[in-house]
């Protein structure tokens, strides 16, 4: 157990962040394709609801109470 984090050793040893693809999105939450992954997850996450998001876009990914949620979209920023 990690005192610090309060963290069981498996959770400690699991990334706190992660990069994916969105494979495809619904109005349940959205599927992800993993690193070194050719299909979409089966599971179904949820994220920042203020984020508009569509297949193919990559995200930052923060592991939290068992699951990973999308943080935000990756890419080139918007200009005003």
């Amino acid at each position: 157990m990690d005192e610090f984090f309060n963290l069981s050793a498996a959770e400690a040893e699991r990334p706190q962040f992660l990069i994916a693809t969105v494979g495809a999105v619904a109005s349940d939450g959205v599927t992800l394709i993993f690193a070194g992954e050719s299909a979409p997850s089966t599971k179904k996450y949820k994220g920042n609801a203020a984020l508009t998001l569509k297949a193919g876009d990559r995200v930052k990914l923060s592991y939290d109470s068992g699951t990973y949620l999308i943080d935000y979209v990756i890419g080139v920023p918007k200009s005003g």
